[in-house]
Formats: C-alpha cells, structure tokens, sequence
C-alpha cells in the first residue's frame, strides 16, 4: 500500500472533491489495481484529470521508496486503464454512429461542437491524430468518438491509444515521482 496522500482537507467537501479523495485512496490502497482502475475512471468519468491523478501516483510511489522501474510500471498499467475506458467509447462510435453520438453526449458535457471539432482535426491530420491527442487534455477523450464514427480499423485504433496513453501516463507519474524523491530541495 502506497503512503495516502491527502489531495483535499477534511474539511466538509462536495460531491466531486469526496469522488476525487475517494479515488486518491483507492488508489492508494489497491496500488497497481488501483492505478488500473484510476485509469478508467480518468478516462471516462472527468472527476479527477489525469493530470493530477498520476503525478500523485508518482509522489506517493517515490515517498513510498518503490524504484523508478516500478514508477513506470505504475505509468504503463494507468495507461492501460485509460486504454481500457477510450475503446468502449471508441466501439459505442462505431457501433451507434454520429447521430446517436451526438445526442447521447448532448447530457453530458460534450457538446456538438466539440465533437465536430474532434472530427475535422482527424479528416485533416489522419489516424495519427489518435496517438497525438491522447496526449492533448480535453482532446485525449473526444478523439475516441470520431475514430469510431469514421471507421478506424480497432487493431490500429488499439495500439496508437496504448502507445499514446502509456507515454502520457508514464510521463506524469515520472514528473511526479522525481519531485517526490527531491521535495527535500523545496
């Protein structure tokens, strides 16, 4: 079990600042499970970006005296969960189409806008665009739905989200684990 890191006071909190915490702790408590499913839920529900989930997975895998080795393992299996949540949203593209797409995330908070956006960047700059915006926040979860909406062959759809999700993952939990060994300098 990684040293639980205290993202947010005791204090009284909301909803989302006690989904985050709640998170923060499975984590925690599950480590590589955790980090998997951390993963997922970073993808898929936007209560805690990843942006901060795997920099504190990096601090608390470095104030937990793990190696390097074991920081990147913990980045590669976030990477995995990420992966995990872009291809049921990547499928449900394919599967339903833009029109049910579109009305579906009409409820939450991705606009038609946004996905017409997401559209014309992956007409303009191909395929490639799904391994560059994985590591784009806000980009990295819309670039699913035109894939599939567009017919991106899965096997290459799958390992430019892999290759792209791990990459961004390992470099957050690595930032977060160098100032995690060096926070005595602060």
């Amino acid at each position: 079990m990684l040293y639980r890191t205290a993202l947010l006071p005791d204090r009284e909190m909301n909803e989302v600042a006690s989904m985050a915490q709640w998170l923060i702790d499975f984590v925690s408590q599950y480590l590589y499970a955790g980090v998997f499913v951390g993963g997922i839920i970073c993808t898929s529900i936007p209560i805690l970006p990843s942006e901060v989930l795997f920099p504190l997975v990096g601090f608390t895998a470095a104030q937990s005296h793990m190696s390097v080795f074991e920081a990147i393992l913990l980045g590669i299996i976030g990477g995995a969960g990420a992966t995990v949540a872009s291809i049921i949203l990547y499928f449900a593209s394919l599967k339903l189409g833009r029109e049910k797409i579109v009305k579906y995330l009409a409820k939450t908070r991705i606009s038609e806008k946004k996905i017409v956006k997401a559209e014309q960047w992956f007409q303009k700059y191909g395929e490639k665009m799904v391994f560059l915006c994985r590591m784009v926040p806000v980009l990295r979860e819309l670039i699913s739905i035109p894939a599939g909406i567009l017919g991106m062959r899965p096997a290459k759809y799958l390992t430019y989200t892999f290759a792209g999700s791990c990459i961004w993952s390992v470099a957050w939990t690595l930032g977060g684990y160098y100032f995690g060994k060096n926070i005595h300098l602060f």
